[in-house]
């Protein structure tokens, strides 16, 4: 009895908010463990993870999605299986190239840390966990491509976390941050063969090539400069705290930062849902049914953020509590950036919605304004407010963001409403 596309997003939704509390056991159990400094150590090694992860792909995951969900829409699976394997080969050689970097330059990044001993050796084992990552990457933007948003958080996120958690109470527990890096690089070479059994099983079959297709690489410039600004939401955070504040600092905000991840995973599963139709839309739909898919998208996602703001800000303190000691600081930081990610939900399809209809370039230019902003907003307030002065930069900086993404998505929308032809095709 309920619209199918609201099925799909609580989906979605449920299979995002499960791989959620995954990562929030992850982290609870991490810090049992290692403690505030140690897991800062952690935290700061898997910043500079996520944004290899973020540069070496090129922004061809994002591309996979628009030219999957294209294909889809017309049954061409001779053109997804090309587009899948393709994919998947250049983002694993990108992958390697961007693990080989990191190992080469590890001293010279360790140098900024407060501990420089300590994130080297970090950084020698995370560099490892990027050539598997970058596969992972791929493949689950094939499944959400495919529109299998539940396989993709499934497979690509919550089983990565699964086997690093486990494996690490079972035997890594005793190494320390070191053991903890060495189980995430686990979980992600296993999650990457199973990854790529599930979506050969998927694809095996059909035949047809999309008439229109176009080249990974076009508009990966603008994807990727949109991928790297997303680090931002937290990466960037940890990381300058680990260069202008303390380890006990960056912990305390990564902490902070996977308490908030509902919010955003709940953004990404509401974009996941419409990115292939706002592609189909594009390529062979109408303005008017592009402007309705739209708007169902902002309804789902105003209404999902306003409950998930309410529910994590009334149980901040009793889940913050199961960290342990000296993680009681992070509450005030988690609220500031809860605010910032709301809005990021509200609004999140917006920014869907540009890259999946060949405006990529506007995502682009503001990621371009963003990124500095928050480095710049990081550097004045961390100095003085530590984790709190992180938060404030990098909520206020989303919130800024957000709002003109969307208000670059309506005058998109209008635009194409004008044009001379609007019941054909889009172009």
């Amino acid at each position: 009895m309920l619209p199918p596309r609201f099925i799909s997003v609580m989906t979605a939704f449920a299979t995002k908010g499960a791989t959620a509390a995954m990562l929030f056991l992850q982290s609870v159990v991490l810090s049992r463990f290692l403690g505030v400094e140690a897991i800062g150590v952690y935290f700061f090694a898997m910043a500079i993870y996520r944004i290899g992860e973020s540069v070496a792909p090129f922004g061809l995951p994002i591309s996979t999605v628009r030219e999957v969900g294209a294909a889809h829409a017309t049954q061409s699976w001779q053109t997804i299986r090309s587009v899948a394997r393709q994919s998947t080969l250049i983002c694993l050689a990108f992958g390697g190239l961007a693990a080989s970097i990191v190992l080469l330059g590890k001293s010279v990044i360790a140098g900024t840390f407060e501990s420089p001993a300590d994130a080297a050796t970090a950084l020698s084992w995370t560099a490892f966990a990027i050539l598997p990552g970058c596969g992972v990457m791929a493949l689950t933007a094939v499944l959400r491509g495919l529109g299998r948003q539940g396989a993709a958080n499934v497979l690509g996120a919550m089983l990565v976390s699964i086997i690093a958690t486990t494996s690490f109470i079972l035997w890594a527990h005793d190494t320390g941050y070191v053991g903890a890096i060495q189980s995430y690089i686990i979980g992600q070479s296993i999650t990457l063969v199973v990854l790529a059994l599930f979506v050969w099983w998927l694809v095996r079959k059909g035949q047809g090539e999309a008439p229109d297709r176009h080249s990974l690489f076009d508009s990966a410039p603008a994807f990727w400069i949109i991928t790297l600004a997303s680090f931002g939401n937290d990466s960037l955070g940890v990381l300058m705290l680990g260069m202008l504040g303390t380890v006990a600092d960056a912990g305390i905000f990564g902490v902070a930062a996977r308490l908030a991840l509902p919010l955003a995973f709940l953004s990404a599963s509401v974009q996941a849902v419409y990115e292939p139709r706002f592609a189909g839309a594009m390529r062979s739909g109408t303005p008017d049914q592009l402007r309705h898919e739209f708007r169902s998208s902002l309804k789902h996602s105003f209404g999902l953020a306003a409950a998930m703001l309410v529910l994590m800000a009334v149980l901040a303190e009793p889940l913050l509590g199961l960290f342990g000691k000296g993680f009681a600081e992070a509450e005030a930081p988690f609220l500031v950036m809860l605010v910032g990610l709301c809005v990021m939900a509200a609004f999140g399809p917006a920014g869907s919605l540009l890259t999946m209809t060949g405006k990529a370039r506007y995502g682009a230019w503001i990621a371009i304004a963003s990124l500095p902003a928050s480095v710049v907003m990081n550097t004045l307030l961390i100095p003085h407010f530590g984790a709190l002065g992180a938060a404030c930069a990098t909520s206020g900086v989303l919130i800024v963001r957000t709002l003109v993404q969307a208000w670059a998505a309506f005058g998109h929308l209008n635009s194409l409403a004008r044009q001379p032809t609007p019941k054909g095709p889009l172009k």
